[in-house]
Formats: structure tokens, C-alpha cells, sequence
């Protein structure tokens, strides 16, 4: 075969320059067919495949050691949650409550309780402390809970509730999951074991003095002296919302998904169409400005359409909607840059092992309470979705856990940050395009890559 190409990727014959790589082509005969094809070793592609092999199990392990990790052991951890103890009672029901939160206090998968000085205070300004999150909880021992009970007992009252001893504050929006298995479920154990201390160290005393009247207001009183009720802490029940799993899981992927792709269509089609070596770095500057500030407002509005179309009896309004539409729009921009910026400067082998990680690790931010979490996983604080999620706990709960003061500045801080790296990643992207299309073009190749 006397003719021959060259190019910077591929030969087909000798080569006439040390820096382009030839395939030498061969011709062999199989019975009476024949085949032509490179004369390539196997060795060398399992010399090739390994070290590929062994860094995809290297990533791979690096981001299910985060992702499962960040509840290995999380009873251990949630010692670091605080939940409140209110006395407004001052005599055996809060008593007994205190005894029941001491036998478990801080061991493990119970939060730490404490004791709250309720002296000018109200168990309103206790549901308060809860929803702005200075307590992830609060057990309350309603003012007058033992009079009650021993005057329904003697006889002196004609009525008697239950209901009216303990009531425990939860703000279950604050990661749901978590809250769930741990929150919620000591805190119920707390009011059960309290109510059994009750019946066990002081009821026993009363029935064994015989002092009580024979009516059935005492009765009851005694069958049932208390009934733990859940308040909530917010003005809805965050329970309702039926698709809360998914917000700060398939929430947070989706909207990175959608910047991925777009940008993989589109860094294609001016591959394609050669549009990078066509036009000047300043376009394509103002392009990635435009459809990076574009693009995330319809992405953004599909997540939100997605969350609230399908919330069920959750409660919500126009300000609520748009006030979650504009931060899912900064988050998605973000995540625009990011991605535009990881496909400017990083090799495309490498861009999935990449992109994955920071997928995972930015579920993993919006996923676990970093503050109660091991320690390892105060790394969140540095990935956009822990700052997009605090901020929407806020939005759906009403002024619930308010951390703005934070989470709004790190997000502007993010997207100055990745605006102002991006035209560096454009310049980059150009820069290669215009090289390899002055190559061929100095060679008059066709159908090269540009």
C-alpha cells in the first residue's frame, strides 16, 4: 500500500515525523479470506486496561467508603444533638421526667438532654428555641401536671387529661431521615420511660395509702396518669410532604444531571461543527455566560415544579415556591460552572471519575447533619448542596433553623468563584481547538477533530 496519512492521532503506513505515531498495517491470509488490520499486542492493552481497571476501583471505593460511612455508626454520634428538658411541672411528673432522660442521656443513639431553666420562661418560647434550632428538640412537663392529676385522684376535680402532662416539640424538616430513626424515636422513648418511672416510683405510693376517691374521673386518672403528645415545632407537620426523601437526594443529583448533559451536548456540537476555532475567545465567553445563566433557570424551575407537584398535603405558597426556584437557580448555576470548568481543564478520560465524585459528594453534604456526623463529614461544609438544603429547610418550615447568615454568602461565594474560573476554562478549551484545526489545516487534512 504506497499511500499513506498522517495526523496526530492516527497513521496508516510509515511515518515521515518522530512526533506522529504510526499503526503499521498488515495483511494476513485466513484460509481463503482475507483480512487487513494494525499489528497490535495484547500485552499491551492489558498493560493499558490495568492501571484504568485499578484506578475505577480506586474511585469507586473512595466514594462508597463517604456515601455508606455517613451513617455507619451513627448512633455513636448522636450524643452531639441537643434536646431540651423543660420542668414547668416542679414536682413528680418532672421528676420523673428527668430521671428517665438521665438513665439514657448521651449513650448510644440518644441525644444529650438538657435541663432547661424554665424561670421567666413558657413552653411557647421552649417551641421557639426548637424551630429556630438551638435544640433539635424539646420535652416539656406542662405547668400544674401533678395537681391536676392528684386532684382528679382526690376526688376534687371532675376531669382529667392525659394529654396534658408531657408534650415534645420535633422539627422533623431537619433531615428528615436521620431525624426519623434517632430524634424522634429517643425522644418517644424518653416520654415512655418517664411515664413508667411515674406509675412505678410515685403512683405506687398513692395507691398504697388508699387516699384516693372512687370515681371515674380518679379511676382514669390512674389507669392512664399521662399520654406523651407531639407538637410540632413549624407550623406544619413536615411529615406531609411526600416526597421529602427525594429533595435532598434525587433533588440534588438532578440538577447537576441536567448541567452534565447540556454541557456534553453542547462542548459536542462545537467539537462538530468546529465552532471553537471559528470564533474568538471573547464570544465564547459571553455564550457560556449566557446559556450558564440560561439554561439553570428552566432546570431550576423543573425541580421545583417536580418538588411541589408531587407534595401532597404540605402547605404552599407563591413566596415559598419562587423563594425555592431562585436558590435552586444560584445552586444550579454552580453546578454549570463547575462541571463547564472540570470539562475545560481536565482530560475527558478522566472527566466521569471526576464528575462522579463530586455527584457523591455533594449528596452526601445535603444528605447527614454535618454537625452530628462524624467528624470527617464537616467536609460538606465546603460543597454547595449543604448550603442549598439548610436554605430550603428554611424556606419549607417558614424561618425554621435560619442559618442565612451562612448559607447565602457561601453560595454567592461559590458562584463568584466558579464565574470568574470559567472564561479560564473557555480560554483553555479554545486554545486546543484552535491548535489542532491550525494543524490539520497547515497538513490540509479533512475530517479531523477540532
Amino acid at each position: 500500500m504506497a499511500a499513506a496519512m498522517q495526523g496526530p492521532y492516527v497513521g496508516v503506513g510509515p511515518s515521515n515525523n518522530d512526533q506522529e505515531p504510526a499503526i503499521e498495517m498488515t495483511r494476513t491470509l485466513t484460509g481463503k479470506k482475507r483480512y487487513s488490520g494494525p499489528n497490535v499486542s495484547p500485552l499491551e492493552m492489558l498493560k493499558a486496561l490495568l492501571p484504568a481497571a485499578f484506578l475505577i476501583m480506586a474511585v469507586l471505593w473512595i466514594n462508597a467508603s463517604h456515601i455508606y460511612g455517613l451513617f455507619h455508626h451513627q448512633g455513636a454520634y448522636v450524643h452531639r444533638a441537643k434536646v431540651a428538658l423543660a420542668d414547668f411541672d416542679g414536682s413528680d411528673f418532672g421528676e420523673a421526667l428527668r430521671l428517665a432522660a438521665a438513665s439514657n442521656n448521651g449513650t448510644y443513639g440518644f441525644p444529650t438532654f438538657v435541663n432547661v431553666d424554665t424561670t421567666g420562661s413558657s413552653p411557647e418560647q421552649i417551641r421557639h428555641e426548637v424551630f429556630e434550632g438551638k435544640y433539635w428538640a424539646a420535652i416539656v412537663a406542662q405547668p400544674g401536671a401533678t395537681t391536676r392529676f392528684d386532684d382528679a385522684v382526690n376526688g376534687t376535680a371532675t376531669q382529667y387529661h392525659s394529654t396534658n402532662v408531657y408534650t415534645y416539640y420535633v422539627l422533623s424538616a431537619r433531615y428528615y431521615t436521620l431525624y426519623a430513626s434517632t430524634i424522634l424515636t429517643s425522644t418517644i422513648t424518653t416520654t415512655s420511660v418517664a411515664s413508667s418511672i411515674f406509675n412505678t416510683e410515685f403512683m405506687t405510693t398513692r395507691l398504697a395509702s388508699g387516699s384516693f376517691a372512687n370515681s371515674t374521673t380518679a379511676l382514669s386518672a390512674l389507669a392512664i396518669p399521662t399520654r406523651a403528645v407531639e407538637a410540632q415545632a413549624g407550623s406544619q407537620d413536615f411529615a406531609d410532604l411526600d416526597d421529602k426523601a427525594f429533595i435532598n437526594t434525587l433533588g440534588t443529583v438532578l440538577p447537576i444531571l441536567m448541567q452534565f448533559f447540556f454541557i456534553m451536548a453542547w462542548n459536542g456540537i462545537c467539537n462538530s461543527m468546529h465552532l471553537y476555532a471559528a470564533y474568538d475567545l471573547r464570544t465564547h465567553i459571553l455564550a457560556r455566560l449566557f446559556w450558564s445563566t440560561v439554561w439553570p433557570i428552566f432546570t431550576s424551575l423543573c425541580t421545583a415544579g417536580w418538588t411541589f407537584a408531587f407534595r401532597g398535603s404540605y402547605h404552599i405558597d407563591a413566596k415559598m415556591f419562587f423563594a425555592f426556584w431562585a436558590l435552586t437557580w444560584v445552586f444550579s448555576m454552580i453546578q454549570f460552572d463547575v462541571l463547564d470548568i472540570i470539562t475545560g481543564f481536565i482530560p475527558m478520560a478522566f472527566v466521569p471519575f471526576f464528575f462522579l465524585t463530586w455527584v457523591i459528594f455533594n449528596v452526601a453534604a445535603s444528605l447527614g447533619p454535618e454537625e452530628i456526623l462524624h467528624h470527617w463529614y464537616r467536609i460538606s461544609y465546603f460543597f454547595p448542596s449543604l448550603h442549598w438544603y439548610k436554605t430550603f429547610i428554611t424556606i419549607i418550615t417558614q424561618g425554621g433553623v435560619n442559618r442565612l447568615y451562612y448559607t447565602l454568602p457561601v453560595l454567592a461565594a461559590w458562584l463568584l468563584l466558579v464565574k470568574l474560573l470559567s472564561p479560564l476554562a473557555t480560554r483553555n478549551r479554545v486554545r486546543r481547538a484552535q491548535e489542532v484545526y491550525k494543524w490539520y489545516n497547515e497538513r490540509h487534512a479533512i475530517g479531523g477533530p477540532h
